[in-house]
């Protein structure tokens, strides 16, 4: 018992942020293209999603951090 207290704490001490953004085309909104989130120290992958319809997406990432955006469509 004594040893999960300090870890729920540390649990909960922890930090996240929200990367948010839309992606547009000179037609309009991108519509469902990946973007990435990688590393800045090494370039590996973090986290990923697909914007929705009006091109906009949300990613929960760690506050403390260092990283890259990268965004990629067919046909763009």
């Amino acid at each position: 018992m004594l040893l999960l207290i300090p870890l729920v704490a540390a649990a909960q001490s922890k930090r996240t942020g929200k990367i948010t953004g839309q992606v547009l085309t000179q037609e309009g909104p991108a519509e469902y293209v990946t973007v990435r989130l990688l590393s800045a120290r090494d370039s590996s992958f973090a986290k990923g999603i697909t914007t929705d319809e009006q091109g906009k997406f949300e990613l929960q990432v760690q506050a403390d951090g260092d990283y890259l955006l990268h965004i990629q469509g067919i046909g763009f």
